[in-house]
């Protein structure tokens, strides 16, 4: 069937599970890749000669001298050959030829036997014949080709759809780790100084996994499924967060960072600020990046008159004094993995999605966005976009430094809300240590006793000897996966008439992966990178209505 599975191991005396793999597959890449891992699949390999090499790495740095190499080869099937295809064609062509010899000549005899009564009509039926097993043939063939395209299209979106997820997976693990790392130095009480890095770095995670979720759910965006989250924010601090968020590279190339906000734009709004917040953050990352000197400017004012409590359409308006974009480039950059010149992507890096995501996202909130440069000359990219009035009674915290600093006060001890102050007796299923790291601490400070298992065989042998308030089970993990080990403890629980729950703590955010924690018998889902205040009010929450 064309595909590879191979299972490796590295013999080590102690610390196995900081055995480090490479490997490369010479036919196909002749990078190498490092994984902790101990597993492959290589699925549809083409035809042609590979040559597998491994390598590992013990816990103190040492590679094996050698690669352990495996040679195959993968042959061509025999109905892909040339000479099956010509035969085939030839076939096909002798049994039409055929076939309309034997239909003319009957139509001949046909002709013949009532050409002395009805030879006009009899031409005519045959010629109404002719053209309607041509149409027919037409149609036959047009089926054919949409049946075919529609298996291709069916086949590509489970490809694309496993590899988002994979992707998904891979990407948030080592998020969650950068995330809580960040979170938990902000929780030992640092300096003023070191506390405004700390939070710079927390934007800019955050920030990033936004575009990321986006990119990775791909699928939801070419399928129309993205949407607003409509809550009231405060324009005027959203947008500085941007100023914030851009003060180092603006800093280090020496631009002039303008922000100017009309007077007459009302701050408390109705409307999505992530969203907004993700539209100026690509355009002006896009112009910090492309500008080597001069300035950077974010414009606001009221796209029209508006009488006092209704809709606001707002005009915004990223300036830059960069390279430019020559005229006939200005629709194209707007396509999704296009940019105005393929020497762009060398130079400054990109994965020419932004400006369409952008595009998606000023459409949703009732604008449309447009560019005007000429090279050498800067760039000014303008939206417009809709949103509701709102009380100026809105909630400070927001914003992502305002939340964080929420969270930061929930993490540093009890909520007086029963549960954390007694403490629960939570199991950890985490193969990954940077996770186990962030989420054991996260959980000790509110004053949880952490018990971590590396393996969803370990936590089903930990849920067997001790009772837990909560088990938090990751889905991937060696030997049993999450959801294996999920079914396996209700079982055995049904047998006693108990119940532990059981929160799915995973990478995996795509449609149906919540849907399979659940029925696989979890009680909640709770994605990576985690949110501390959620996190921790799921987990509280699910046990106190558990012994409730």
């Amino acid at each position: 069937s064309n595909s590879l599975q191979v299972r490796f191991a590295a013999l080590t005396f102690r610390q196995g599970s900081n055995v480090v793999f490479r490997y490369r597959m010479a036919g196909m890449s002749p990078k190498w890749v490092e994984t902790t891992e101990r597993e492959l699949n290589y699925p549809r390999l083409p035809p042609g000669s590979y040559t597998l090499e491994v390598m590992a790495r013990n816990a103190q740095g040492v590679w094996s001298a050698e690669p352990a190499q495996f040679n195959f080869q993968v042959g061509r099937p025999w109905f892909l050959s040339w000479w099956f295809r010509v035969g085939s064609v030839v076939v096909v062509l002798m049994l039409g030829h055929q076939l309309w010899r034997r239909r003319t000549r009957r139509l001949e005899a046909e002709r013949l036997r009532l050409e002395t009564a009805v030879e006009q009509r009899t031409g005519e039926l045959i010629r109404e014949k002719k053209r309607l097993i041509e149409e027919k043939v037409r149609t036959e063939e047009q089926n054919r080709q949409i049946e075919h395209l529609l298996a291709d299209a069916q086949k590509t979106s489970r490809f694309k759809s496993d590899f988002l997820a994979n992707m998904s997976h891979e990407i948030r693990t080592p998020m969650n780790g950068v995330l809580g790392m960040i979170d938990l130095l902000l929780a030992t009480r640092p300096d003023s100084e070191q506390r405004k890095y700390l939070e710079t770095a927390h934007l800019s995670a955050h920030s990033l996994l936004t575009i990321l979720n986006d990119i990775l759910d791909f699928s939801k965006i070419e399928a129309g499924r993205l949407d607003l989250n409509e809550i009231p924010f405060l324009l005027r601090p959203a947008i500085g967060e941007i100023e914030k968020l851009f003060a180092v590279p603006v800093a280090n190339k020496k631009l002039r960072f303008v922000v100017s906000i009309a007077a007459d734009v009302p701050d408390s709004l109705l409307g999505d600020p992530d969203r907004l917040r993700q539209v100026l953050v690509n355009l002006v990352g896009n112009a910090v990046k492309f500008t080597a000197k001069g300035s950077v400017e974010v414009a606001v004012r009221l796209a029209k008159p508006a009488p006092e409590g209704a809709a606001v359409e707002l005009h915004f308006a990223v300036t830059d004094t960069g390279i430019g974009i020559a005229a006939e480039k200005h629709e194209l950059i707007f396509e999704a993995f296009r940019q105005a010149d393929g020497s762009t992507t060398r130079t400054f890096g990109g994965t020419g999605l932004g400006l369409a995501i952008s595009t998606r996202l000023v459409e949703m909130m009732g604008g449309k966005i447009r560019v005007e440069s000429a090279p050498g000359q800067g760039s000014t990219f303008h939206f417009t976009a809709r949103f509701e009035r709102t009380s100026a009674e809105v909630i400070e915290n927001t914003t992502p430094v305002a939340s964080l600093r929420s969270m930061l006060e929930a993490v540093g001890g009890g909520n007086g809300n029963g549960v954390a102050g007694h403490g629960l007796k939570i199991l950890l299923a985490e193969d990954n240590p940077v996770n186990q790291h962030v989420v054991t601490r996260l959980l000790e400070k509110r004053g949880h006793v952490v018990t971590v298992a590396e393996s969803g065989r370990e936590a089903l042998d930990c849920a067997g000897r001790q009772s837990f308030d909560v088990i938090l089970m990751d889905v991937q993990m060696p030997d049993m996966d999450g959801l294996e080990a999920t079914a396996l403890i209700r079982e055995r629980e049904r047998a006693r008439g108990s119940h532990t729950p059981i929160i799915a703590l995973t990478a995996y955010t795509m449609k149906g992966d919540r849907e399979r924690c659940l029925a696989a018998g979890m009680d909640d889902y709770v994605n990576k990178p985690i949110d501390a205040v959620k996190f921790l009010e799921v987990v509280e929450s699910t046990a106190a209505a558990s012994k409730g």
